[in-house]
Order: C-alpha cells, then sequence, then structure tokens
C-alpha cells in the first residue's frame, strides 16, 4: 500500500508542476543624469554663531541673525530648497529644537517662518534665498544661562 501512495504522490505532483507555467515580462529603466544643482557653502558647514544671548531677551525678534551661506549653482530652472530638523513641540512654524528643551531656533525665509521639511522654488540666476535664524522660547517659561546648540540640514534639489 505504501507502494501505491508514493507512486500516486508522485504522479499528482508531477502533474502539479507541469500545470504551472512561467510567464516573462520585460524590463525597462530610464533616467537623465544631470549635475547637481548646486554647491551649497563650498561644502562646508553653514554656522550662526548667535554669541550670548541674554535669556530674558529672548522673544523671537531679540538676536535675528542672517544665516551666512552662499550657492554655487549651475543650474538656470528653478529649483527647490528644504530645510530638515528636528521640530519643537511648542511652536507651529517648525521651529528647529536646541539642546535646551525650552528653547527653539524660527528659521525665517525673508520675514516669513519657514516649516521644516517643506520645499520652496526659486531662480538660482536670480538672489540665493535670505535666510534668517532667531532664538525664541516656550511660552511662559524661564530659560536658565547655559550653552546652547541645534542643527539642521539644508538640501537644494530639481523639481
Amino acid at each position: 500500500m505504501k507502494q501505491y501512495t508514493i507512486i500516486l504522490t508522485l504522479l499528482f505532483s508531477g502533474a502539479i508542476s507541469h500545470s504551472a507555467h512561467a510567464v516573462d515580462a520585460a524590463m525597462s529603466f530610464t533616467g537623465n543624469l544631470v549635475e547637481a544643482p548646486c554647491v551649497i557653502n563650498n561644502g562646508g558647514p553653514i554656522t550662526v554663531a548667535f554669541g550670548n544671548v541674554v535669556t530674558t531677551q529672548v522673544d523671537g525678534t531679540y538676536k535675528r541673525m542672517e544665516v551666512p551661506y552662499t550657492l554655487t549653482c549651475q543650474a538656470t530652472i528653478p529649483i527647490n530648497m528644504k530645510i530638515s530638523g528636528t521640530a519643537t513641540s511648542f511652536t507651529s512654524a517648525g521651529t528647529l529644537q536646541t539642546s535646551v528643551s525650552d528653547l527653539g531656533i524660527q528659521l525665517q525665509l525673508g520675514s516669513t517662518p519657514i516649516t521644516l521639511d517643506t520645499t520652496w522654488s526659486f531662480n538660482p540666476a536670480g538672489t540665493k534665498p535670505a535666510l534668517y535664524a532667531v532664538p525664541v522660547k516656550k511660552p511662559a517659561s524661564t530659560l536658565a544661562a547655559q550653552a546652547f546648540t541645534a542643527s539642521a540640514t539644508m538640501s537644494i534639489d530639481y523639481p
């Protein structure tokens, strides 16, 4: 009986494997090789040094500083810029969290607060976007004297 079971199993498994058919599909990959749209700050870091910030004067306007950066762009068509980083939990504009829990750095495009991780378009043949950074504090908080840091990433790419 075991022999008949083995033989029947082999016959059925052979029938199953013969009934399976392979289907092939062609695949195609295309793209364009392009140069990077810009070199940011000659490939170096961008640093905003606030120096000494008086804790009781942090109000969203005090110590507003221009973000010093350079752009060298080959692109002549509009490109996108984005600033990414960790946002504070106490502002709606996407202010960067600093190493001090109640202190953030609000980034502004001109005088308008930007939203982190959101792109905006500009033409590199014109003037580069004027970026500013200003310390802000959590409402009703008291800041203690201490050093602080924050970090972000500036990205530029084609739309």
